[in-house]
């Protein structure tokens, strides 16, 4: 079993491998981890588990990278027992990934000393339709929609319009952006090469931006990964509207839409009105040095007093 080194070999793993999804693929970590290091784990059946890893005091971790849903285990070809024994090998301070969807042994990583968490994303699996989709929509999502019937699609809204205009929302909500101009360049220019991303935006009657999503999607899913609307025009319809015209873009492509879920209460709750079922997958993690575990407890108390 090899645990470290195998970048090049998970590009071939990749190539090979049907169906991964695209948080998954050699060229997302590329864009998604630039600057950063990432790896792959090679497992006795030859399955592949890539991961980011970080450095900070001398100590070893691993992270979700941004905007990646998943990652971890694809398959049920290997044990929990050789999965285990794999990521303990890393020696690493500390373990932490999301799994993919319908991965229902996942909770037998505890048995190894494992923490595993229940996440749900949201999902809508049939777009065949799409009378029946919106009659499945809360009354307070129809109406907003029909509120919003005025509002411009614009489906060749550029990358530089896209941040700025998410730059100016944050702004008005007082939050910083998470990701850096130069990063955002890089993730979109990939998907776009790769043949992977959208962008939609909504103008109202006098072409000003009001709302606007990043899609991102592979052979079987599109995600709704990065929207964002102006505050100032919240009572216009604009996020529902925003919400449709992306199915939209999904059902043209056959595709399942993923809202790229969330466990706050007020996102899940605006996710659920539009009739997505909920799904559920894991996240994974395991802490194997103390002072690592005082890091995080520092950290999570630093970002609870910047809320």
């Amino acid at each position: 079993m090899q645990v470290k080194g195998n970048k090049d070999a998970y590009r071939t793993w990749c190539r090979e491998t049907i169906g991964l999804p695209i948080f998954m693929q050699d060229w997302w970590l590329d864009a998604v981890c630039i600057g950063k290091e990432w790896d792959a784990i090679l497992l006795p059946s030859g399955a592949m588990m890539p991961y980011l890893l970080r450095k900070r005091l001398g100590m070893r971790f691993t992270l979700m990278p941004q905007h990646t849903q998943i990652a971890g285990y694809v398959g049920n070809a290997d044990s929990p027992s050789d999965i285990a024994k794999a990521i303990d090998a890393l020696g690493l301070a500390y373990y932490y990934q999301k799994y993919p969807l319908n991965q229902s042994w996942v909770p037998e990583l505890r048995a190894y000393g494992f923490t595993v968490n229940e996440m749900v994303t949201y999902r809508i699996t049939d777009l065949s339709d799409e009378k029946a989709l919106i009659s499945r929509f809360s009354e307070n999502k129809r109406r907003q929609i029909k509120k919003a019937a005025q509002l411009i699609v614009d489906t060749a809204l550029d990358a530089d319009a896209f941040y700025a205009f998410h730059v100016s929302c944050l702004k008005k909500r007082h939050k910083p952006i998470s990701y850096t101009y130069s990063y955002w360049q890089t993730l979109y220019n990939t998907c776009m090469a790769h043949q992977s991303g959208k962008l939609i935006g909504l103008r109202d009657r006098d072409g000003e931006l009001t709302a606007a999503a990043f899609l991102v999607y592979d052979a079987r899913t599109c995600y709704y990964l990065i929207p964002t609307y102006d505050p100032e025009n919240g009572s216009n319809g604009a996020g529902a509207r925003l919400v449709l015209e992306s199915i939209r873009f999904a059902a043209q492509r056959h595709l399942v839409f993923d809202f790229e879920g969330s466990m706050i209460p007020g996102i899940a709750n605006h996710y659920r009105q539009f009739g997505s079922t909920p799904t559920t997958y894991f996240s994974v993690e395991k802490t194997y040095n103390p002072l690592f575990r005082l890091l995080l407890l520092g950290n999570r108390i630093l970002n609870r007093n910047k809320k």
